[in-house]
């Protein structure tokens, strides 16, 4: 048997799987769930190439450990501390614990087929970047004529949690702010009209978190492009000119931003995230299937509506700084990379988390669409980052 040849086709089929999987979010409804997808695309290419390394006692083969390790590392520890904190989520009963294994394996799965890619076929992120933008734009052409004729009766045109919709469709809308100021100029006009379908999603959605998240997002974009400011000019004056006749003779704004700055119960989910906290401050309640969050008015929501806050009162202060603090080095480490993919993946993490401050839970749940908002790019920083030091590294010294 070619072993050779084996290995470059289990690991061929496991990173287009990969984007394939990626893909998927912009091509199912976001009312479907990405599982199925999920387990045809990543999970059973893992498993073949899990038992073909370990047959041939090369799983360790699979990555190279280098400077840039801790940040892999960083992602299996959290994974695994939030599956321990199930043993003291529910004392004396380990079925939760047992049973949520099957969720790390997922995440696991994932983050291989991650490493996979970034390691041994990186030439597929970029044509993954467009693949995104172009189908994310073609379904959200097929989208508007919906959406625009309920957008002022309705934030539900499309799915029962329109934040996920603002969420996947806003990692599109950041990869095409990306290549409007990256690419050359001509190209750069295409990628700024295609921008526009999933501007109106967005705006239609009613979406606040994902809308912020792309104001914010924008800031660390535009600066990291300025040398092509200019190009920012003349959209930002049309943009505005736009604005004003729309505020003028419309009601469209009105009807857009008809939600005003109600919080929607975040003040109160987040005072009792804060004092459930409080309760168990070191190592937090433990994580379980039903954590509620009881508010006023009978109310009980399943998480805080802030990611780092979920992870807070579920792991204690153990968990919020290892979560806090690998992402923030993670986050630094791929804006300041001098590689345009580790870039573009970087800003897709901020706003991903960005939104998931507004709307997210624990980080630890089946296939999901918070998963292209986080595990995805803040996978992607880490082992692209990885493989690139470890090709600088492997590269002979020219200075030499």
């Amino acid at each position: 048997m070619n072993t050779g040849k084996l290995d470059s086709t289990l690991t061929t089929l496991l990173s287009y799987g990969l984007c394939l999987f990626v893909v998927s979010y912009y091509v199912y409804p976001l009312d479907s769930s990405p599982k199925a997808t999920f387990y045809a695309f990543v999970a059973f290419p893992v498993l073949l190439y899990g038992i073909y390394k370990l047959a041939e006692l090369k799983i360790q083969a699979a990555f190279r450990l280098d400077t840039y390790s801790y940040l892999t590392m960083g992602l299996v520890l959290i994974i695994l501390y939030i599956w321990l904190s199930y043993l003291w989520g529910t004392p004396g009963d380990y079925q939760p614990f047992v049973r949520q294994g099957k969720r790390a394996a997922e995440m696991f799965a994932l983050l291989f087929a991650i490493g996979v890619t970034a390691h041994k076929r990186a030439f597929l992120i970029r044509p993954l970047f467009t693949a995104m933008f172009v189908i994310a734009v073609t379904h959200a052409c097929i989208l508007m004529p919906e959406g625009i004729s309920k957008y002022g009766n309705s934030l539900d045109f499309r799915l029962m949690n329109p934040i996920d919709t603002g969420m996947v469709y806003g990692v599109a809308l950041v990869i095409g702010m990306w290549r409007f100021l990256s690419e050359e100029p001509k190209v750069s006009l295409l990628y700024l009209a295609a921008c526009l379908p999933l501007v109106v999603i967005l705006f239609i959605t009613k979406s606040r978190g994902p809308q912020l998240a792309l104001v914010i997002t924008a800031l660390p974009i535009i600066f990291m492009h300025r040398k092509n400011w200019r190009r920012i000019i003349p959209v930002a004056l049309a943009a505005i000119v736009l604005a004003v006749v729309l505020a003028i003779w419309t009601d469209v704004f009105q009807r857009i931003f008809s939600r005003g700055f109600d919080l929607s119960y975040r003040d109160q989910l987040w005072a009792v995230s804060i004092a459930q906290f409080l309760e168990y401050p070191i190592f937090g309640s433990g994580a379980r299937l039903d954590m509620p969050i009881p508010i006023g008015d009978g109310f009980i929501h399943t998480h805080s509506h802030n990611l780092l806050l979920d992870v807070l009162r579920a792991t204690g202060l153990v968990g919020f700084f290892l979560v806090a603090t690998h992402n923030l080095i993670a986050f630094g480490r791929g804006a300041v990379s001098r590689d345009g993919d580790v870039n573009l993946w970087a800003m897709v993490f901020l706003f991903g988390f960005l939104c998931l401050m507004t709307n997210g839970g624990i980080p630890f749940t089946r296939p999901a669409h918070s998963w292209i908002a986080y595990w995805i790019p803040l996978g992607f920083v880490c082992f692209l980052l990885s493989s690139r030091h470890s090709h600088m590294c492997s590269a002979p010294n020219r200075l030499t």
